[in-house]
């Protein structure tokens, strides 16, 4: 079994990556961070969903769950490439996150690169024979071309004829490889990246969604896969707690090939990271047919103990301190109760920043949690003075997870700097002011040292 070497680790997208074209990079800033993360003895480094957002905006909701979203194409990177120029560059220039202005300035900019790029080469050419990106670059192109969800294309293209397929593929061929050309750079990157994290010693730890957006090429792709009508609109509404419009499974017709899918899509996530999250754990009706590499899978379920389910497959189970202090001794998210393979967080990327909450709290409620986490404490025979300050119980939380029996303790990096409320990724349910933290500047030395030292304390 191919288990964790128990270890810290770090939650930090790359879109909250800093630097200076208004969202974070594949460049320079991600190998700043990567060393960073090398030098501060943390072992992994947790990221959200790789793929093109929709209008949402959301990780969870992409427009292809295996494409990776442009806007994180590196841009000094492709200029180094000759295919842009230091003018061009500049007009790109922001610090914070603006996607009306990614999308009205980026792509057009990513234009004027494929204009440069030698799309005749064998390496491109090859890439795309290899069908890598194909329904990515199809859905995207017909997207361009006639705009609206799949389900308003024409009924020949809605149903994916071949026919219709292919004189997509001729009639609109520049754009088909113009997106081949964004998810070919995208790949080039991204491998690069990987090799310099495996050299400095940080495994990556990815994501996978559970669900899949209702207007998406992996929907317009495989719809017999999905709980659709007769005019494939999806029986399901909304993503549980999100916002996105999502398409339900049809867990019968997914039995049926054997889980060939989903298979596919675990398998693909694990050459693109080390370790694999996936939500949403509970609603799979046959995990072990689904998962044959579920060593090498984090699940979560909030709402649910997956101890048992997970034990049997050797799924690692994941728990979040900032639901454990309820006041329920028996609460699977207290360290004293975990069982199994274990990765615990302080949050995650829908949770308020742990500050954030502490600060949302009245007297008689911190008082309440400080007495809940000292118990905690003493549980776990760990000597901790706990102050009466915030501050403190963030370190005490750091503390609970790197002392407990987790494998894995894995702390946003917005908890590892203390930031509060405004440094927050999502609210679920709502639509606006989501998926724009990011880092102003690269984290110093002097910032990790209080994490650094925890973990040697605790030999992570």
């Amino acid at each position: 079994m191919n288990k964790f070497k128990k270890g810290a680790g770090v939650l930090l997208p790359i879109s909250a990556l800093p630097g200076k074209y208004g969202m974070g990079s594949l460049g320079k800033d991600a190998y700043r961070f990567a060393k960073l993360l090398s030098h501060s003895a943390v072992k992994f480094w947790q990221i959200l969903p790789l793929a093109q957002t929709g209008d949402l905006h959301s990780p969870f909701a992409g427009v292809a769950s295996d494409s990776g979203n442009p806007y994180f194409l590196d841009l000094d990177i492709l200029a180094k490439d000759k295919l842009l120029t230091k003018e061009e560059l500049k007009g790109a220039r922001s610090r914070r996150i603006d996607y009306d202005s990614l999308g009205t300035e980026r792509i057009p900019l990513l234009r004027t690169a494929f204009s440069r790029f030698n799309f005749d080469s064998k390496s491109f050419r090859n890439y795309i024979a290899s069908g890598a990106s194909e329904n990515y670059a199809l859905y995207m192109t017909a997207k361009t071309v006639y705009g609206g969800s799949f389900r308003d294309w024409d009924e020949p293209l809605k149903r994916r004829d071949p026919e219709a397929l292919e004189h997509l593929r001729t009639e609109h061929h520049e754009e088909y490889l113009f997106w081949n050309f964004l998810q070919y750079e995208f790949h080039k990157q991204w491998s690069a990246l990987r090799r310099y994290l495996k050299g400095v010693g940080v495994k990556l730890i990815g994501d996978l969604p559970f669900y899949c957006a209702a207007d998406s090429a992996d929907v317009w792709a495989h719809p017999e896969l999905f709980a659709l009508d007769e005019s494939l609109q999806p029986l399901t509404e909304r993503i549980p707690g999100g916002a996105a419009e999502a398409a339900g499974y049809d867990w019968e017709a997914n039995a049926k090939e054997g889980y060939a899918w989903w298979k596919a899509r675990v398998e693909d996530a694990l050459t693109k990271y080390d370790y694999v999250r996936i939500g949403g754990f509970s609603q799979f009706p046959a995990a072990k047919e689904a998962f044959p590499a579920a060593d090498r899978i984090i699940a979560e379920d909030l709402q649910t103990d997956l101890t048992e389910s997970l034990r049997s497959i050797g799924a690692v189970n994941a728990k979040v301190l900032l639901f454990a202090f309820d006041g329920d001794e028996n609460n699977a998210n207290l360290p004293h109760n975990f069982a199994g393979r274990c990765a615990v967080y302080t949050g995650t990327h829908d949770n308020d920043t742990v500050s954030g909450y502490f600060s949302s709290l009245s007297a008689e409620e911190f008082i309440l949690l400080r007495s809940r986490i000292a118990l905690e404490l003493e549980r776990l025979s760990m000597t901790v003075r706990l102050g009466a300050d915030e501050g403190s119980l963030l370190d005490a939380l750091i503390r609970l997870a790197l002392g407990s029996d987790a494998e894995i303790a894995v702390f946003p990096m917005q908890d590892v700097l203390g930031l509060d409320s405004d440094a927050r990724i999502n609210l679920p349910g709502t639509t606006s002011g989501n998926w724009q933290f990011r880092l102003d500047r690269q984290p110093s030395a002097h910032e990790m040292g209080r994490l650094k030292k925890f973990i040697k304390i605790y030999r992570r």
